[in-house]
């Protein structure tokens, strides 16, 4: 957090704290209202030292227990080798015991590391309401195999209506980093989870917070906010200033 003292202050919050708090309530309410009983997948691009996984994982078991549950089965974080390895050190000293299962990538879920049901089982079957919630950290060397490997364990769900409807709703988190990238950089993360198709590795919502000040950000925005010739882009809630714009945005297959 940037603050020698903080251990020693239990009450304190941190920017990072408060704003995961927020972005998440807002993210997830808008699940919950729209489709809910359905489980979900959050994948958030660069996570700081591991704010928002960690909020995650301590609350899954009162997610569950909400009169609408909301049923979390996994949290993967995408983002620089150094950073998950900062993310993987605060993980395993905050989160206590039975609440989170890190898992550093490719943790035997990647292709060629196991066969294909071993693989399933160890990193996307579907959690039971006590089990510790997956928390997976990619490397920028990793993703590639993580895009993979995700879409081969939910290949074809979206061809079929039946399926579509069971399988977990995938929601994008962005707070503050996605924008901050190159622009080949973005398109990776744009092509593949926005721009492809469900059946791959589409996400069903994203949450995008971004500084408009930021090099490059106005271009980065309207390709977001635009439909392309597979998908389809709602605008589900905006909140802009002069400096800084937080969506919430609905992606669905045309």
């Amino acid at each position: 957090m940037g603050r020698v003292w903080a251990h020693v202050i239990p009450a304190v919050k941190s920017p990072k704290f408060l704003f995961c708090t927020y972005y998440l309530t807002k993210l997830l309410k808008s699940v919950q209202d729209l489709e809910p009983g359905r489980p979900v997948e959050i994948i958030e691009i660069g996570s700081g030292y591991g704010s928002c996984p960690r909020l995650v994982s301590l609350a899954r078991a009162r997610l569950l227990s909400l009169p609408k549950p909301i049923d979390v089965q996994s949290y993967s974080v995408l983002d620089l080798s150094f950073v998950i390895d900062l993310q993987r050190w605060y993980l395993k000293k905050t989160t206590p015991a039975g609440t989170a299962k890190v898992l550093i990538w490719p943790a035997g879920c990647a292709f060629g590391e196991a066969n294909q049901t071993e693989r399933n089982s160890k990193c996307w079957s579907m959690l039971g309401p006590s089990e510790p919630l997956r928390l997976h950290l990619v490397s920028r060397e990793q993703r590639d195999a993580f895009a993979h490997a995700f879409s081969e364990a939910h290949g074809g769900m979206g061809n079929r209506s039946k399926e579509e409807t069971q399988r977990p709703l995938r929601l994008l988190l962005a707070m503050n980093s996605w924008h901050e990238f190159a622009h080949p950089e973005y398109l990776w993360f744009y092509n593949t989870f926005v721009a492809g198709p469900s059946w791959r590795a589409g996400v069903d919502y994203v949450s995008y917070v971004s500084n408009r000040e930021w090099s490059g950000n106005t271009e980065k925005e309207q390709l977001l906010m635009s439909s392309g010739a597979a998908h389809k882009i709602d605008v589900l809630s905006e909140t802009c200033t002069d400096r800084t714009c937080y969506r919430v945005l609905r992606r669905t297959d045309v």
